[in-house]
């Protein structure tokens, strides 16, 4: 399988205090791409840092399901994530196909994770998570409820489709490791 989804990573609780959290403290900004182009990516995120200790507990949960994952299906040698992406895709907001390729402090991108942090068809509409495998005009759409996690190889395409009504919120994480070999 090319992705796995981990259902409820974080029960509703969890994600209420969350999302208080993450919309009192974001420093939110556009999210950018390479090209810079409006018409690729319309999101607005921050990030946050592993180091904050009012969120140590999420970094926490994630690596512990992150790092099992990995360990038990993809089986990637990993060096870790400094920091997170909060991800908020207002009406319209999307995300055109793009691999989450790239170099940081750890490495290159290898793993990838998206967290839904609120529901869809209640929160918003719209804002599937797709994969590209192998016809863009026909994507797979993955259900990812609220707490639930998809982890997938990083160097898969992969989109959010336009929201249509409300307002969706994630989490991504890029784990970073040694080059592929």
């Amino acid at each position: 399988m090319s992705w796995l989804i981990v259902p409820n990573v974080f029960n509703t609780e969890e994600l209420d205090k969350m999302c208080e959290y993450f919309d009192t403290h974001a420093k939110l900004t556009e999210g950018t791409t390479p090209t810079n182009s409006g018409t690729w990516r319309e999101s607005q995120i921050s990030f946050f840092e592993r180091t904050d200790p009012d969120i140590n507990w999420v970094f926490k949960r994630l690596d512990r399901e992150i790092m099992d994952v990995n360990a038990a299906t993809f089986k990637f040698k990993l060096n870790g994530y400094r920091a997170f992406q909060y991800a908020v895709y207002n009406q319209n907001g999307h995300y055109r196909f793009h691999p989450d390729t790239g170099n940081g402090e750890m490495g290159v991108r290898k793993l990838s994770a998206s967290l839904l942090l609120n529901e869809q068809d209640i929160d918003f509409e719209g804002g599937e998570f797709l994969f590209n495998t192998g016809n863009e005009s026909n994507p797979h759409k993955i259900v990812i409820e609220r707490g639930s996690m998809v982890l997938f190889p990083s160097y898969m395409l992969h989109a959010v489709s336009p929201v249509t009504k409300g307002v969706r919120k994630s989490l991504v994480v890029w784990v970073e490791g040694p080059n592929f070999i």
